[in-house]
């Protein structure tokens, strides 16, 4: 498995490229992509693989729907496969949390909320916004 993932990364001062977003503190580790779930889910591996499901990134839903809405989502998930393997499938994997908060505070539906970063900086939910493939609000 990846080196170090099972650290805490406090110091995000490292990981900012150019003008691309700094990931805000919280539990942040370097991932590598294991599959593409759908357009805004993704299933890493840490210590374990743990499912992803992307913040501020609504794509269409593959198994519901008409199947316009279904085709999109196909798209949405085709899009997000390029993203991710454009960067051979390692990413910086950010989960945001409160003061206080604990890892298990941030799961929905058996999957992590989390944040998917390219090795350039730029945030894949942003992309997929920008591209698209997805909403930011549901």
């Amino acid at each position: 498995m990846i080196e170090g993932g099972d650290k805490v990364n406090t110091d995000n001062s490292k990981l900012k490229t150019g003008n691309s977003p700094v990931p805000e503190a919280g539990w942040t580790t370097p991932a590598e992509i294991t599959r593409v779930i759908d357009g805004d889910t993704v299933e890493v591996a840490v210590t374990r693989r743990i499912r992803v499901r992307l913040l501020d990134c609504w794509a269409p839903e593959l198994r519901r729907g008409d199947p316009l809405q279904r085709a999109a989502g196909e798209a949405a998930k085709r899009a997000l496969q390029s993203l991710l393997g454009a960067d051979s499938g390692r990413v910086l994997l950010q989960i945001p949390s409160g003061e206080g908060q604990q890892l298990s505070e941030v799961f929905s539906f058996g999957r992590v909320l989390g944040r998917l970063f390219l090795g350039d900086g730029r945030e894949v939910s942003q992309l997929l916004v920008d591209r698209g493939f997805a909403r930011r609000e549901k």
